[in-house]
């Protein structure tokens, strides 16, 4: 074994693992005497987040206290007709509404929609809650079993000093199943919960007949709709009476071929007048109604010498006027946007001037545009009509409602807007 040199220079230790680099310590040192601000940097996290939740609080509490409902949408179905808003603004006794719908019921949500309008509009009179007798089989006997009801369908009951009224989901649609109806459906049951007796409406009799489609009369059509609308249908002989009944809420002159008498005349126009009167006038362009024009010439509305037709390229002439129902009007808001048929024959009405009529409280608006091949031909007799400078040149609405003064309730704030109407689909009809 070699021997060590002791004149050979002694090996260096290798650095200890602990100490860092020279570079590395002295960037390390630079960092040190700073530090980070860490207690700065949490204070304003904590003022954002403190900040975000009084902002959020405030939104919450303006919106409580000043919200607005805005309808979007096409047909405006959430938004309640002045006639509805007015009358839950008059409802002075408790209301209880219970809506026993199952979850899978195509119209449960809209209804429940409307009925929070409804509750908020009646000033905390009208309060409502909602049962799925499916799933809460225990409250649903407790509650049948109380009102001496059986909820085997979608119902909404309304209970009002103790008198109770049952409204079913088929009620609440159209004959047809496809549209929602529930404002008309749900005003009609609380009217009629809150006054005990139905409303009255007389059919003018004797003055001729009304035509038939699919195997109705306008009458017939009128009778199934008063079963859920809540109202009578009564019809009325002017000859046999002095005065128009006093309980009459609406009157009807359906499509008359006789003309009113003087004395006829003068009843109807002292109801008008009346805080009461309301009027739906249907017309039968084939009749000579001088008596009943001059009374409708008193609201800017005198019916034209004309058939509203379209001329075909065979040569041929169609009557039957088709239409589409227009978007605006709180009347058939429904209905905006969809198209019907008018079978029999039309005239138009020629509607007098806007200002004179405004300054009687007189307003008149369209609800039903007929079809752009549509016109109003003075010659209609003729076997090639052709449009020109007499004839009433498209676009033809039909039918107008001319209505008198702003409505006016009564002290229940029940009685509906004073309408007259110059036509209604399924008639032979004059309309404007």
């Amino acid at each position: 074994m070699p021997e060590k040199n002791d004149n050979e220079p002694a090996e260096k230790d290798p650095p200890a693992a602990s100490e860092d680099p020279p570079k590395e310590k002295k960037a390390r040192e630079r960092k040190k005497p700073g530090g980070i601000k860490r207690l700065p940097i949490a204070a304003h996290v904590f003022a954002q987040i403190l900040m975000v939740f009084v902002l959020f609080g405030l939104i919450n509490y303006l919106s409580y206290r000043h919200h607005k409902r805005i309808d979007l949408t096409a047909n405006q179905k959430y938004t309640l007709s002045p006639f509805t808003e007015d009358f839950l603004g008059s409802v002075d006794r408790p209301v209880k509404i219970t809506m026993s719908f199952l979850k899978n019921s195509l119209i449960r949500e809209n209804l429940k929609v409307l009925l929070e309008r409804y509750a908020e509009l009646s000033r905390g009179q009208i309060s409502f809650a909602e049962l799925d007798p499916s799933r809460d089989r225990n409250r649903a006997a407790e509650f049948a079993d109380l009102y001496k009801v059986h909820l085997s369908k979608n119902s909404l009951i309304i209970e009002v000093d103790g008198r109770v009224k049952i409204i079913e989901e088929s009620e609440m649609m159209d004959p047809e199943g496809r549209f929602f109806r529930g404002e008309d459906a749900v005003t009609s049951a609380l009217i009629a919960a809150l006054e005990g007796e139905p409303k009255r409406v007389y059919i003018v009799a004797g003055k001729g007949t009304m035509m038939k489609v699919n195997d109705k009369t306008f009458v017939d059509v009128l009778a199934d709709i008063s079963k859920s609308q809540f109202f009578e249908l009564r019809y009325l002989t002017l000859s046999e009476v002095r005065a128009i009944p006093g309980d009459a809420a609406a009157l009807i002159l359906p499509g008359f071929q006789v003309d009113l008498s003087d004395n006829e005349a003068a009843m109807i126009r002292e109801y008008w007048q009346s805080e009461r009167g309301s009027m739906v006038v249907m017309l039968d362009p084939a009749a000579e109604t001088p008596v009943l024009d001059s009374f409708l010439a008193e609201f800017g509305l005198r019916p034209r010498n004309d058939r509203v037709l379209e001329a075909t390229g065979l040569g041929t002439k169609n009557f039957e006027v088709a239409g589409a129902f227009l978007i605006g009007s709180t009347v058939n808001r429904y209905l905006a946007g969809l198209t019907t048929q008018f079978p029999g024959i039309t005239c138009s009405l020629e509607v007098g001037d806007n200002d004179k009529l405004t300054e009687k409280g007189i307003g008149i608006i369209a609800l039903v545009q007929a079809g752009e091949r549509f016109w109003g031909e003075v010659n209609f007799n003729d076997p090639r009509p052709v449009l020109d400078e007499d004839d009433t040149a498209p676009p033809v609405y039909v039918p107008r409602p001319s209505r008198s003064a702003p409505p006016r309730t009564n002290a229940s704030g029940s009685r509906p807007p004073a309408w007259s109407w110059s036509g209604i689909p399924g008639s032979s009809i004059r309309t404007s």
